[in-house]
């Protein structure tokens, strides 16, 4: 793990390697081993290697500081974090073999020795035992198709002088997992593996005026499979995205896509998929144990941090130390998992640290925690995974495994999972088998059968949260007045967000009579006729499910309307399918998020987190598994549960409360406000731009004095982590360091 960073003066212009100091510098945290730049002269291919004041010595580098430096209009830069071959051989800006190709790297190839093996074969001898230099040969000699060789997590930026014009190869892992920024301006293109690398050394600081305002309505991030970010002018390359500079421009491809991987989905017997679920877990921990520092793992007490756990105890050496980090509570309640956790421990004969986030200032540790995000966050959980973090630094721990994506690949999150399955299947007519489902649910969780029966029915009309319902609608987000947002504000960025019930009954009045015109049309067509009538009609009846349900959800439509909307979804006019559901959350919301969260708060500790359950032979064929070993007799991951059971305690392998790394939000904020004692929310620049000043001073004084309900807890959450990313990255723009 590392940083890297680099600019492409397009236009020409020539400028000394210190131009990217600033932003390395921001960088130093994700690599404070070593330093390393690289000038380049794009007309002449003149390459010239520098040392910065962190270099290692033994190199004999000039430094960027000496007087004279060579100027260029290519400067590569990269902050080392040293995991593999810690020896200087590992400095980068590193060259493959006849030095016209150069590159940074930030990441892991954990197939690395495979790939060397093969490389090897009638090639020249390799010079250090880095991934870094099998991803330049494997680049030499069989170009980007190399990436689909790769078997980890990485950001690549690969500078190939080869030819008659040089081109800027960028590319980042499949799910993610390592960050990449980039933009353009004034005449340069920049990269980086943060955004506050480009902040104010490469574009001015602006945020993103539509980023912010959904963040405040519901706590939604931008999407990171569109590039999207926080920062105005500012992109992320997207998770397998690609993206080249030339003398052509700036193209941006898409190199994976999960969906084109694992388009055939196999039904095998369940205790087939048992016993290769147990390899895939081997293998994709068993390389990530690859290291030449310490290593440990994250365990918080449920199954897929103690499934990791389990695996690497089977394979580390016999007597070898395991250490594992947990984020405990002092006060026993539905927060704290420490039962769970000594139960692991004992059972895989851990060496146990725990840290106490209830006990340790967040006041104190929240603007650190906010600059080395990156971007605002929605909840205050990830501060859990900060103080482990903090405690593995302590520790001397260097890398660390945890077990992110779990939930995703095998249908662990809950409410919404058994609701789409029982909704898929009820679409598809096998009401016998959802029934079924849903029986097995019933026994699996615990849950009443009066729960069950009024999760079922608000299921049916208000789709897969129904369960959040408890007998009426789901919530919806507050109205954008309570939410305190300026009249003009709402009039830009939710110009939709009131809705009309009349239009909408109107609209699918119409849409009603075009499907009945068409269904009498169906009744004398044939052939191509027929077949694009069928399209059309499908079409039509998911338009107006959706548009029925929308009036139902917001309170219109009385029994009646409910009442079709159940008919509706269970003759399949919705489109359920868990399996959607899954890839949706892996490759467009959830995992994305959280693997940022990791990547922040790792790094900010200057720790390598490995992610097993991303491993993409793993994922693929997680996905190309029929649902029925993800939720089998009501239990959801039955699969992973069954796999490890030689290696779990049985009572946390089947427990039914599981909570993760979560934290009492409301007394969360409560506190943060008590800190800032005399300073208002109110009066931020950015907050005030948004909301109404005397609306934000009501909820912040209803919070500190002891009341607000839950939603008002995350609500004034937001508002303090929008204030300190604005002030910070503001006051970064001018300048500043990160304090």
């Amino acid at each position: 793990m590392c940083g890297i960073a680099g600019f492409w003066r397009l236009d020409g212009r020539r400028v000394p390697a210190s131009a990217l100091v600033p932003a390395l510098d921001r960088l130093r945290h994700r690599g404070p081993d070593d330093e390393g730049l690289l000038v380049v002269d794009s007309a002449t291919g003149g390459a010239v290697s520098l040392g910065g004041d962190e270099t290692v010595s033994s190199l004999g580098l000039p430094s960027w500081r000496e007087g004279g430096a060579p100027r260029g209009d290519i400067v590569l830069g990269h902050r080392r974090l040293s995991i593999l071959d810690l020896s200087p051989r590992g400095h980068q800006p590193m060259a493959a073999p006849g030095g016209e190709i150069w590159a940074v790297f930030n990441g892991e190839i954990y197939n690395y020795i495979e790939l060397r093996e093969e490389l090897a074969d009638g090639g020249e001898p390799f010079e250090s035992g880095t991934d870094t230099e099998v991803m330049l040969r494997a680049w030499q000699r069989w170009g980007p198709d190399c990436l689909h060789r790769f078997n980890g997590d990485w950001a690549i930026a690969l500078l190939d002088l080869r030819g008659d014009a040089p081109r800027l190869h960028l590319a980042r892992d499949r799910w993610g997992v390592k960050p990449l920024y980039y933009c353009e301006h004034d005449g340069a293109f920049w990269f980086g593996s943060e955004a506050k690398a480009l902040v104010g050394t490469a574009v001015p600081f602006a945020p993103d005026g539509r980023a912010v305002a959904r963040f405040l309505q519901n706590g939604e991030l931008p999407a990171s499979d569109r590039g999207g970010t926080f920062f105005a002018g500012v992109r992320q390359l997207p998770p397998g995205g690609a993206l080249t500079v030339g003398s052509g421009g700036v193209e941006e491809t898409q190199w994976y896509r999960l969906r084109d991987r694992c388009a055939e989905v196999e039904g095998p017997r369940p205790d087939a998929a048992v016993s290769e679920m147990e390899d895939q877990v081997d293998r994709a921990v068993g390389v990530r144990l690859r290291s030449d520092v310490p290593l440990g793992s994250c365990l918080s007490g449920g199954v897929d941090s103690s499934s990791i756990v389990g695996t690497m105890r089977r394979q580390l050496p016999g007597g070898a130390d395991l250490h594992t980090f947990s984020a405990v509570y002092r006060e026993r309640g539905p927060f704290d998992e420490s039962q769970w956790i000594d139960e692991v421990v004992g059972q895989a004969g851990c060496i146990s640290h725990k840290t106490y986030p209830d006990e340790l200032p967040l006041h104190e540790m929240f603007e650190r925690l906010v600059w080395h995000q990156d971007e605002p966050f929605s909840s205050p959980s990830i501060f859990a995974q900060w103080c482990v973090m903090r405690e593995a630094s302590a520790a001397g721990v260097t890398v660390l495994l945890d077990g992110q994506a779990a939930d995703e690949l095998f249908a662990g999150y809950q409410p919404g999972v058994h609701q789409e399955e029982f909704l898929e299947l009820l679409g598809q007519g096998r009401r016998l088998a959802a029934l079924r489902a849903s029986v097995a649910r019933k026994f699996a969780t615990g849950e009443s059968w009066r729960a069950l029966w009024r999760d079922l029915r608000a299921a049916l009309v208000y789709g897969p949260l129904g369960v959040l319902a408890r007998g009426g609608p789901p919530p919806l987000p507050p109205p954008l007045g309570e939410l305190g947002f300026r009249p003009e504000v709402a009039a830009e960025h939710f110009p939709k967000a009131t809705l009309d019930p009349d239009a909408v009954a109107a609209k699918l009045a119409e849409d009603e009579g075009k499907l009945r015109r068409w269904q009498d049309q169906a009744k004398r067509a044939s052939g191509a006729r027929l077949d694009e009538l069928a399209a059309k009609m499908a079409k039509k009846r998911g338009q107006i499910a959706r548009g029925l349900a929308k009036l139902v959800q917001a309170g219109h439509g009385g029994r009646r309307g409910r009442r079709r909307v159940a008919r509706l979804r269970a003759r399949g006019w919705f489109d359920h399918s868990l399996r959607e559901r899954l890839l949706g959350q892996t490759t467009s919301n959830n995992l994305s998020h959280l693997l940022r969260y990791e990547d922040r708060n790792s790094m900010a500790f200057s720790i390598e987190a490995r992610v097993p359950f991303t491993d993409f032979k793993l994922v693929e064929w997680a996905f190309r598994r029929a649902n029925h070993v993800k939720i089998r007799r009501g239990w959801t991951k039955w699969v992973l549960r069954e796999a490890m059971r030689d290696r779990v305690p049985r009572r946390v392998l089947w427990r039914r409360d599981k909570v993760g790394f979560e934290t009492p939000e409301l007394l969360f904020a409560r506190r943060m406000l008590a800190a800032r004692a005399g300073v208002e929310l109110s009066e931020s620049p950015l907050l005030e731009r948004f909301l109404e000043p005397a609306a934000v001073r009501a909820t912040c004084r209803r919070v500190a004095g002891g009341g607000g309900s839950a939603g008002e807890g995350r609500m004034v959450w937001r508002w303090l982590v929008l204030e300190s990313w604005y002030r910070q990255f503001a006051s970064a723009g001018a300048g500043a360091d990160e304090g």
